[in-house]
């Protein structure tokens, strides 16, 4: 699953396989100054699994999905929004 600092997936991209709390303490290997928490204008999710996302930390505020395989910037209700995302299937 890739997060994305710009739109169109450009930029730095955080690129985690495990379910992640909490965003806040993670930043962008190629951005070490950036927080990869709600710095988030696009996505792949180069997985076969689906991601879902979430505007709080720890499953917090609104959730959204993001099935496998797609890719797109992030809407209104997540961009620069999301805090912490999970796949549920035991990572």
């Amino acid at each position: 699953m890739g997060f994305f600092y710009l739109k169109g997936q450009g930029g730095p991209v955080f690129d985690p396989d495990i379910n992640i709390p909490n965003f806040s303490l993670f930043v962008y290997t190629r951005q070490p100054q950036t927080s990869v928490n709600d710095n988030t204008l696009s996505y792949w999710n180069r997985s076969s699994r689906t991601w879902y996302v979430y505007t709080d930390s720890f499953r917090g505020g609104v959730r959204g999905s993001i099935p496998a395989g797609h890719k797109g910037d992030a809407s209104a209700n997540f961009a620069n929004k999301i805090s912490s995302a999970y796949n549920f299937n035991g990572t």
